[in-house]
């Protein structure tokens, strides 16, 4: 055989191999577009039926991680899904709006403290107390003056129309112990000083020292103590009562106002309270 002749040969084996090779890709393109096809009839035949159906079933279902996303594009169940509270699906169902407590308000109390003034003494002294000689101390809960004529006064010089109460010992020494009322700047007041079992007197102490009996209160108590005092100054008249017991009601213009204290020499004091009264 000659070289020629293999030459023909071989090229007509390789013509005919590219066409065998060129047929086998055009059916392979073939297939596979169908392929294709097929498969996106099919995925949109589950966008249509199957989505809609899943978008709907309840998180319940999926208690750690919510409802499984499906893709959009491809039709699979995607293994990270985010939580339920996260996904952008529409729930068939409006959750109930979180309820936060609200504080209620306490109303201010309906009788305020209208006390001008008002002492216990449990906690000694209080600073607007002022001591203008001898010596005052702490006595169970009580006010003592052991030094002899002891005088102690609080208040303002504008105080008037008030009611002034207090609690003392068992009884007065005669001249050992006063009240004090309508203390003005200039040195005057109006002194109550009565013994148990004896008159009250008031005394009406001028700018320059003098003193006057303005009035007397008939009925002095005999009774053991101790004795609960109140003293009513209004538009310059004066009462008193000793245990609800009313012991004498008298005028005195010259002392409309002014501030409290007493005189002390022995007895105690305890329960200070200073009340306004109405106009």
């Amino acid at each position: 055989m000659s070289t020629s002749t293999v030459k023909t040969i071989a090229q007509g084996f390789f013509t005919l191999l590219a066409a065998i090779i060129a047929a086998y890709g055009v059916i392979k393109a073939a297939q596979i577009e169908a392929d294709t096809r097929s498969f996106r009839i099919t995925q949109t035949a589950f966008a249509q039926t199957a989505l809609p159906i899943l978008a709907q079933a309840p998180t319940a279902q999926y208690p750690d991680q919510g409802a499984p996303a499906i893709s959009a594009t491809t039709g699979v169940i995607e293994p990270d899904s985010p939580p339920a509270s996260q996904a952008s699906a529409t729930l068939p169902f409006t959750p109930e709006p979180s309820w936060t407590p609200t504080a209620t308000r306490i109303p201010p109390s309906a009788t305020p403290d209208l006390r001008l003034f008002w002492d216990d003494f449990d906690q000694g002294l209080k600073p607007e107390w002022e001591l203008l000689q001898g010596y005052c101390t702490m006595s169970n809960g009580m006010l003592v003056c052991p030094d002899g004529d002891s005088r102690i006064e609080v208040g303002d010089y504008s105080w008037s129309n008030y009611r002034l109460a207090f609690d003392t010992g068992s009884y007065w020494i005669p001249g050992g112990a006063a009240a004090l009322v309508g203390i003005n700047a200039n040195g005057s007041y109006l002194k109550l000083n009565f013994p148990v079992c004896h008159n009250a007197y008031w005394i009406y102490h001028g700018p320059d020292g003098s003193e006057q009996q303005v009035s007397v209160a008939n009925g002095g108590v005999c009774e053991d103590g101790p004795f609960h005092v109140e003293i009513e100054a209004k538009d310059g008249i004066y009462s008193m009562k000793i245990n609800s017991n009313a012991v004498g009601v008298f005028q005195e213009n010259r002392i409309i106002s002014g501030r409290i204290g007493f005189l002390v020499n022995g007895p105690w004091f305890d329960n200070v309270v200073i009340t306004p009264l109405e106009p």
